[in-house]
């Protein structure tokens, strides 16, 4: 099994900062696929079966998971000329909500291994609120010693936004 923990930039004004997102499916443009297997795909699907154990996890805990899909980019957002170009390009039935840059490559991989990958975010920025634009780290701070008194998932370190997951004393039950 392969979970990637990270982080993400909302697309939507839905995703508030530190929302926790599990990815559904991830979009690219890139040219990963065809590099790899040339093969013409441009979305892949995390392991739905990881996914699910992850929701029971969250679940155990009282903590509020976003499913989505997310577009797998190679710019972060701050540095794109014209973000709503590039969100415009996306293709509507797959209602991307947020960015990061490494779900896709995951789970196209682990498909082709035969293997499973999920990819567990907190939104860390985001595009529609402008006000909340590099507030992320002085917001984790401010709240991290509330989440690490009370176990919950994730637990977010702000000096270089590392994602910790918190196992359940059922061990056996984590993937």
């Amino acid at each position: 099994n392969i979970i990637r923990i990270g982080s993400a930039g909302a697309y939507t004004s839905d995703l508030d900062l530190l929302d926790v997102v599990l990815v559904n499916g991830s979009y690219t443009e890139g040219n990963f696929a065809n590099n790899m297997s040339n093969k013409e795909e441009h979305f892949t699907l995390a392991s739905q079966e990881l996914n699910k154990k992850i929701i029971e996890v969250a679940d155990g805990f009282d903590k509020k998971i976003v499913v989505a899909n997310t577009a797998c980019t190679e710019v972060f957002d701050p540095y794109i000329d014209d973000i709503n170009s590039l969100i415009s390009r996306f293709p509507k039935e797959y209602n991307i909500l947020a960015a990061e840059m490494e779900a896709f490559a995951i789970f196209y991989v682990a498909k082709t291994l035969n293997k499973k990958a999920a990819c567990l975010l907190t939104v860390v920025d985001s595009f529609k609120k402008s006000h909340t634009k590099g507030h992320a780290a002085s917001l984790v701070t401010s709240k991290l010693s509330s989440l690490i008194k009370k176990p919950t998932l994730p637990v977010v370190c702000p000096s270089m936004l590392i994602v910790l997951i918190v196992i359940p004393p059922k061990s056996n039950s984590w993937p």
